[in-house]
């Protein structure tokens, strides 16, 4: 395995490099922006460290988090936690949160969720 991760990332950072040099000759525009980005994103993924804090999981979704579960056959889910408001009589509300990292545990001193986080 170890060695499939190595020769991998050595032929993605082959790939990055030459796409690099070819830069200059894709015209300005949308499409070199998204070129950059991506160029960006793939620089990220080939130097995070193992243990890092700020990873990424996956290209297509980047701001996907390992979310850790204390199940034996579910170690860990990848994803994003969603606090959703629910209030009593009226349903769901159109208030909710994406949530980033670990979030605290509840009661918490800062308050409930939808008080911290935009609507």
């Amino acid at each position: 395995m170890r060695k499939a991760l190595k020769k991998l990332k050595g032929d993605t950072g082959r790939v990055m490099r030459d796409l690099r040099r070819h830069l200059l000759d894709i015209p300005e525009g949308s499409l070199r922006h998204r070129i950059i980005a991506k160029l960006a994103l793939v620089s990220h993924l080939l130097h995070q460290q193992p243990r890092g804090g700020d990873k990424i999981y996956a290209l297509h979704e980047p701001k996907v988090d390992c979310i850790s579960k204390g199940k034996a056959s579910v170690r860990y889910e990848f994803g994003c936690k969603v606090s959703v408001r629910h209030d009593a009589g009226r349903g769901l509300r159109g208030r909710h949160a994406q949530l980033s990292g670990q979030p605290p545990r509840w009661p918490h001193p800062a308050g409930k969720p939808w008080n911290r986080w935009k609507s």
